[in-house]
């Protein structure tokens, strides 16, 4: 588990973190907007 985190962060991680992260923040956006 730890060397996929590892692993990740360096680059092939780069391409699928923007992807993941657009879709992160999509979620996480409503519900703390919400809460506020």
């Amino acid at each position: 588990m730890p060397i996929l985190e590892k692993v990740p962060p360096k680059m092939p991680v780069q391409a699928s973190s923007c992807e993941e992260v657009l879709d992160l923040p999509k979620l996480p956006v409503p519900p703390l907007q919400q809460t506020l």
